[in-house]
């Protein structure tokens, strides 16, 4: 739900393990009744695919090509299908089904290079409310009784560029367009978050010092069409994750340094 400049959304899980997710402006709080838990964050602005792409078009297409596929119809709606594809190897392309009434993606598929799809996420059913009682994005349970984590991070973010680590290599298009230091409940040491994107691809690096045994295992993992790298640097532990082929994620990682 949005308007008067404040949007506020709820997630349930209906499979699986219990959770819920509340976020509005200011936090997300996310609900798990089996562990009778709620762990509460700062939310960051959030848009949808469209409002993401960078103004002029012009410079993302330096890096995607972009075609109408053809047509279909998908949850008894008329969908134009869209092809993003990347012009290297260091991104993954896309396939969205936009409806042609609301403009909402009703689907969404990450391709490899090769065309094999990673990653699909879809509408199962589609319903547009003229108007959403608040009722509905109030959360199911009240907490109580329920222990509560509540990650504090600096009141300062450092602007875009201005933190103490840097990666040196990226795909062309890639630039910082965050880096905070956080403080989260795991550590009491800070970590350094540094946010690279193209205006469609995103990869975050985590920088953290070591005290003890790594928080990630040095190496690569891969979970769908997220990739990780985690590597030693100088005592500390730099991290890279992204929705991005293995190959830019480690180089990434591996060429962070301090300023």
């Amino acid at each position: 739900k949005a308007g008067g400049g404040n949007e506020i959304e709820r997630l349930i899980s209906l499979t699986g393990h219990a959770r819920e997710v509340i976020r509005d402006n200011n936090s997300v709080t996310c609900i798990f009744p089996e562990d009778q838990s709620v762990m509460v964050e700062r939310s960051k602005p959030r848009k949808f695919l469209s409002g993401q792409l960078p103004e002029p078009i012009e410079k993302i297409a330096e890096y995607y090509e972009f075609s109408i596929a053809g047509e279909g119809r998908l949850l008894d709606r008329n969908t134009w299908i869209v092809n993003i594809i990347p012009k290297d190897d260091m991104r993954y392309g896309y396939q969205l089904w936009i409806d042609k009434d609301s403009y909402l993606a009703l689907k969404t598929e990450l391709k490899t290079a090769a065309g094999a799809t990673l990653e699909q996420i879809l509408f199962t059913r589609l319903e547009i409310l003229s108007d959403m009682p608040d009722s509905m994005l109030k959360p199911s349970i009240s907490g109580s009784g329920y222990t509560w984590y509540r990650h504090s991070y600096d009141d300062v973010r450092t602007q875009a560029g201005n933190g103490g680590w840097q990666a040196k290599w990226m795909p062309g298009g890639f630039a910082m367009s965050e880096h905070e230091l956080q403080k989260i409940v795991t550590t009491d040491m800070p970590v350094d978050h540094m946010v690279y994107s193209d205006g469609l691809a995103t990869v975050s690096i985590f920088v953290e010092k070591i005290s003890g045994q790594p928080v990630v295992k040095p190496g690569a993992t891969q979970m769908g069409g997220v990739n990780a790298f985690a590597t030693i640097k100088e005592g500390y532990q730099v991290t890279a994750v992204g929705e991005v082929p293995l190959a830019t994620v480690e180089q990434m990682a591996r060429s962070v340094v301090q300023k």
